[in-house]
């Protein structure tokens, strides 16, 4: 997609994506400020709402790290507003 358009997936994610169905409270990984800062979204304050990630493993929640990286097979943030 990148290579033909000429745009970065962030930038084709937020424009084409994120803007006209309005969520809002759905972003780039945190981790990727050149993809991140296309939201227009104040970071610091963006942090503190995202939902913490966690994985179910032998019956049991557990706390987990997203991603550090951001791109087409990656989760996008959401935050719980």
């Amino acid at each position: 997609m990148e290579h033909e358009s000429t745009k970065s997936f962030g930038s084709l994610l937020v424009r084409q994506v994120l803007r006209p169905l309005s969520l809002a409270h759905t972003s780039p990984n945190l981790a990727d400020t050149v993809n991140f800062v296309l939201t227009g979204y104040d970071r610091a304050a963006y942090s503190r709402l995202v939902v913490k990630p966690c994985d179910f493993r032998k019956g049991q929640l557990v706390a987990v790290s997203y991603p550090t990286y951001f791109g087409s097979s990656t989760h996008l943030y959401a935050c719980n507003r």
